[in-house]
């Protein structure tokens, strides 16, 4: 990265200059991509009563507190939403005989333990366990969980040995920290217009999605500034980036394409066996590559033998995200309306404080945005770059990740998935045996 900022500043390369100064100097906003997050959570059966998601028995007293709270939020953005719902047949229980390991924490609000056991009614060769002290993931720094997936990896068809799951350790107690002082800045008043040095800071930071214009297939490329799974790992020996052109509309594939990133990272062992592993982020909208570093450091027992691929499902990350940021760039650029820009800047204060060089203030409320009003206008101007916003899908997504594995030239993967990413696991494990020529679930 050093030589690239070097020469980029030398020899007055604006375009690196803007992405060096994107990915070190100043922080990256958070990952997840919110329209893409409330696009998926608003059309999936959502929650239409705080009752609904607070009667049940399984949810703790302390936790269903804040299941209200998070349960009207979400009821108040998609009422202003106005999404339409996916039909019931989405409803319906994956069945399959692919073998399948279910880990469920005892304090996940969001994905309860009794989901995972109404899904292994229709997965005979399927796993499940419970956490009892366990959160919403479960599979991150426990070795306990790390032993179980490692072993299940190994051997799908034999039941890992989960008895460190009973030498579990209550949770400590913490009191609260103490309120920090407010920082007693004012917030500005939104501007309609930016010098130019700014705006391209800013389209830098959040590049506007756009079509490609490469052929369909795998591209391998350098990994952007900021991309690293640390400095003793080795890119092009240890880790390779690169880029998957696929059809924006995989039923149109003469049509028009998108890119999407995607990393692999290089078994360790000698002798590694020849299926992956595939991890699938949650979110909705959570980018797997901008945590790769983190995210790789779980599957170390698993590392020796496999290699394990990451990669951003179109509309979130680096492929092409749809988040207010990138929409905020586009109507500057394209010259939108006053009170359309207005509510942009309110929707995404992060990227703007971060391109003026001023500490990130706090997120808006959902009382704060405007959602008819900014659902309408990112609607306009991501399609008025080409984009069929139909085609951002749980489907979709599922076909980019088999046609990656495929186009890789792995002949069978596995799949480690976390809140949402079951879902799109799901979606996988149903719709696979359609597509032509697909590698093998294991």
């Amino acid at each position: 990265i050093l030589p690239l900022a070097v020469d980029g500043l030398l020899n007055d390369k604006q375009d690196e200059r803007l992405q060096i100064l994107a990915f070190l100097i100043i922080p990256k906003f958070e990952s997840i991509s919110l329209p893409m997050h409330y696009a998926m959570v608003c059309s999936d059966d959502p929650v239409t009563s705080v009752d609904d998601a607070t009667s049940l028995d399984e949810v703790y007293s302390l936790v269903s507190e804040y299941v209200r709270s998070d349960t009207s939020g979400y009821i108040e953005i998609c009422s202003y939403l106005n999404l339409p719902v996916l039909p019931d047949e989405t409803d319906i229980p994956i069945s399959s005989d692919l073998p399948v390991l279910l880990l469920s924490g005892a304090y996940d609000p969001a994905t309860p333990p009794y989901n995972a056991e109404e899904v292994l009614a229709t997965l005979p060769n399927g796993f499940s366990f419970e956490f009892p002290y366990g959160g919403h993931v479960q599979f991150s720094d426990d070795p306990c969980a790390d032993s179980i997936v490692a072993s299940f990896i190994a051997d799908p068809t034999t039941e890992p040995d989960s008895s460190c799951i009973a030498e579990a350790l209550p949770l400590p107690f913490a009191l609260p920290a103490a309120e920090l002082e407010e920082s007693g800045v004012e917030e500005g008043e939104p501007t309609t217009s930016m010098p130019d040095e700014q705006l391209e800071l800013m389209a830098a930071i959040a590049p506007p999605p756009q079509l490609s214009d490469r052929e369909l297939g795998v591209h391998p490329g350098p990994c952007l500034p900021g991309i690293s799974l640390g400095v003793n790992e080795i890119e092009g020996e240890d880790y390779t980036c690169g880029t998957f052109t696929v059809p924006q509309n995989w039923e149109e594939p003469d049509g028009r394409n998108l890119d999407l990133s995607f990393v692999v990272v290089q078994a360790t062992g000698e002798n590694p066996e020849p299926d992956p592993l595939l991890f699938l982020n949650g979110g909705p909208g959570e980018s797997a590559i901008l945590s790769v570093e983190t995210t790789v450091k779980k599957y170390q027992e698993l590392q020796p033998e496999r290699d394990v691929i990451l990669f951003d499902t179109r509309g979130l990350g680096l492929s092409q995200r749809l988040g207010f940021e990138e929409c905020l760039v586009l109507a500057l650029q394209n010259g939108a309306p006053a009170e359309q820009i207005a509510a942009l800047q309110v929707a995404a204060p992060n990227l703007l404080a971060k391109a003026s060089g001023e500490q990130p203030g706090a997120a808006p409320t959902p009382e704060e945005l405007d959602f008819p009003v900014l659902n309408a206008i990112c609607w306009e101007q991501f399609t008025a770059q080409g984009l069929d916003l139909n085609q951002f899908s749980t489907a979709a997504y599922a076909r980019d990740a088999v046609e990656l594995i495929k186009a890789l030239g792995y002949e069978s993967f596995n799949i480690d998935s976390v809140s949402y990413g079951t879902r799109h696991a799901m979606t996988i494990m149903n719709n696979i045996p359609s597509y032509d020529d697909a590698p093998q679930l294991r």
